[in-house]
């Protein structure tokens, strides 16, 4: 008697069902951890110490890691049989007590009963195909992370290189006045020439400022992403950085965002839970059953008691989560296809516009840029020689800035273009 009270007992101890890979996951999971920031981001730092410090601060990617930690616990919740009820009863006689006369019993949950086994496998295969999902998810969220870091900081290197590409402008145009002021003091330019010359100035002034004021905006957009506070210092970008490689065909990049595509991968996870979804509704058909024993306090048997569940009178019932899995199951489908269809084209559109921005930015700095270069310092010349009014030198001078600002643009749209498209791809390279 009491050998078998304590198999019931132990009997949900022992039937934990973990799935075969919960290990793996688990161990995927804690290598993934993004840790924390030990020490302060030094208001000079690079573009790489920046995206380092974002996985380690950022609160968005931190709350994927624990809904991925959440739905791996949720492995042997699905994975176990219910609880125990224990039972005691006392006998009384002539309102008297006798230890004798105390019975004990141990059986299932009276609200649940016992499941067999290869429902509680299928359940714990479901949920750990619902952990692998969040655990793409997760990877989405540190890609997405990176692009959107990469992109504000291009922003700010952008604005960085506009604002001293404007003092340029301005310490130009200062020249200019200074210029064309002695040339009227000496008859040898209309003051018309000063006047254009001072209205220009002021504009660009103006411009300049307009562009400082950006500063703090950007800074807080980049600092946003960092968990920092929004005016905590971050130092422009001193120089303008060089372009990144990027190498593949437009075909091998199609086939790697197919294969490495963390959101991809996370549908197909759910698709294979929903799967498992089915394969346990089709289980339902089977039994489940109760156990228990009742003895007294000398170990003697005073009942056993056995219950199988009568799942025919729930077919329709059953039936019909069949059909409701099955249909889960194919909209997760359906839902994948749809995905890999959009991610498929956006990635041309983005390595269209990338393949054009590399070829504008080669066209710039072969041919334009240099010869803007050429008109300005030319104009320049002639003017100081009295060979063209100021007028033609400012519009020598617009055009060399425009094209300049152009160059500068056009090299950090494509680093963002890139960033994204590195984000669907699965990382770089």
């Amino acid at each position: 008697m009491r050998k078998l009270m304590l198999v019931i007992a132990l009997l949900p101890a022992g039937c934990v069902f973990s799935p075969e890979g919960e290990d793996r996951e688990r161990e995927r999971a804690g290598n993934a951890w993004p840790g924390e920031a030990d020490r302060p981001l030094a208001a000079g730092a690079s573009l790489d110490e920046i995206v380092h410090f974002a996985y380690l601060s950022n609160a968005g990617l931190k709350e994927r890691w624990w809904a991925w930690k959440a739905a791996l616990e949720q492995i042997p919740q699905d994975a176990s049989q219910p609880g125990l009820a224990l039972t005691y009863s006392q006998m009384f006689e002539k309102g008297e007590t006798s230890w004798s006369q105390s019975t004990f019993g141990v059986a299932n949950d009276p609200m649940t009963s016992f499941v067999w086994p290869g429902k509680l496998k299928t359940a714990g295969r479901r949920a750990l195909e619902n952990a692998k999902a969040a655990g793409f998810r997760f990877e989405a969220a540190r890609l997405d992370l990176r692009a959107r870091v990469v992109t504000a900081w291009f922003d700010y290197a952008w604005l960085a290189e506009s604002i001293r590409t404007r003092e340029a402008d301005a310490a130009l145009l200062a020249q200019i006045v200074e210029a064309t002021d002695a040339r009227v003091r000496a008859g040898a330019a209309p003051q018309q020439d000063l006047l254009k010359a001072r209205t220009q100035r002021d504009l660009a002034g103006n411009r300049l400022e307009s562009e400082r004021a950006k500063i703090h905006g950007r800074r807080a957009a980049l600092n946003a992403l960092l968990n920092r506070e929004p005016l905590a210092d971050l130092d422009l970008p001193g120089k303008f950085p060089p372009a990144r490689a990027f190498q593949g065909t437009d075909a091998e990049i199609l086939e790697r965002l197919a294969v490495r595509n963390p959101e991809l991968e996370a549908l197909a996870r759910e698709v294979r839970a929903r799967k498992q979804a089915v394969t346990l509704m089709r289980q339902e058909y089977l039994p489940d059953f109760g156990l228990g024993v009742s003895g007294d306090a000398g170990g003697m048997a005073r009942s056993i008691m056995g219950m199988v569940t009568a799942p025919f009178v729930r077919f329709p019932a059953i039936e019909a989560s069949i059909s409701q899995a099955k249909a889960e199951l194919e909209m997760a489908r359906a839902a994948r296809r749809q995905m890999e269809h959009d991610l498929k084209a956006k990635a041309v559109l983005l390595l269209y516009d990338l393949r054009n921005a590399d070829r504008q930015s080669a066209l710039y700095e072969a041919s334009i840029l240099p010869r803007a270069e050429m008109v300005v310092e030319s104009a320049r010349a002639a003017y100081a020689a009295g060979r063209i009014p100021a007028a033609e030198l400012l519009d020598s001078r617009r055009m060399g800035l425009e094209v300049r600002l152009m160059r500068a643009e056009l090299a950090a749209e494509r680093e963002k273009l890139l960033a994204e498209l590195e984000a669907l791809s699965g990382g770089p390279p």
